[in-house]
């Protein structure tokens, strides 16, 4: 990944999407925010505690850093995510914000914005359709496969081929946190070769597994496989902090 600084305010982009000038995605990292406390500083998350009025400020600060000099500000727009695996299609005129998961469109300046501490943010692009999705996986997401409905939901609605497509993960729960007490009753079996300790799973690699099974290439996978409960100076954790600010990732096209 790459780390980029705007105004004070630090974010990631993934190699895999750079050479698309018409395509707008970051990460977002801890510092540049006005959050304090256990929220400080860059915190994008709304109904935790924070105030409202930081929250905001955060928001507009991020997406104006990454936006383009003298560009119009797109259109944002965030899920109430439930830990399912629905993946809303944005339309032109959107009523209310949806309850997914996961968003996808193939308009312009709808920027798809997931949430974030520990679970990943997937972005998926396909440069021949000029669709794009948004994804949020939490440990539920994984055992409900949100990434081949993804995929399925993007063939349906956009005529996308998963050989044509690109996937990026934002920094997650790396394998030496992922630990799993009650695994037998929460994970299924065909997640146990990836059981590398007693009580450990290298969801990276699950992730990565379920992807190339879908028919994404193993070239046109990017895992950013950052740890966000092992580096607290750029990241929030919700296993490490509760309570704790959230990150966002976010993808638009220009």
């Amino acid at each position: 990944m790459l780390r980029k600084e705007k105004n004070g305010l630090s974010w990631l982009e993934f190699e895999i999407f750079q050479e698309f000038t018409h395509l707008k995605h970051a990460t977002s990292l801890r510092s540049g925010g006005v959050s304090s406390g256990s929220f400080g500083s860059l915190n994008m998350g709304l109904d935790l505690g924070d105030d409202e009025k930081n929250v905001t400020e955060n928001r507009t600060r991020f997406i104006a850093a990454i936006n383009n000099t003298n560009a119009p500000t797109p259109d944002v727009i965030s899920g109430l995510q439930v830990h399912g695996c629905h993946v809303a299609y944005i339309p032109e005129a959107l009523i209310e914000a949806p309850t997914a998961d996961g968003l996808m469109t193939n308009l312009r300046q709808k920027a798809l914005f997931i949430k974030q501490a520990d679970c990943q943010a997937a972005l998926f692009f396909d440069p021949v359709e000029n669709a794009i999705a948004a994804i949020h996986s939490g440990w539920k997401g994984s055992v409900q496969n949100i990434y081949q409905k993804t995929i399925d939901c993007m063939r349906q609605t956009f005529g996308s081929k998963p050989e044509n497509m690109l996937v990026a993960i934002s920094p997650s729960l790396g394998p030496d946190s992922s630990q799993f007490i009650n695994f037998e009753k929460e994970l299924p079996q065909e997640f146990l070769p990836f059981q590398f300790k007693p009580f450990y799973f290298d969801f990276w690699a699950i992730s990565g597994w379920q992807l190339e099974t879908a028919g994404i290439l193993p070239h046109h996978i990017e895992i950013a496989s950052i740890d966000t409960l092992t580096n607290p100076q750029d990241y929030f954790s919700f296993r490490r902090d509760k309570p704790t600010g959230r990150h966002a990732t976010v993808i638009w096209l220009i």
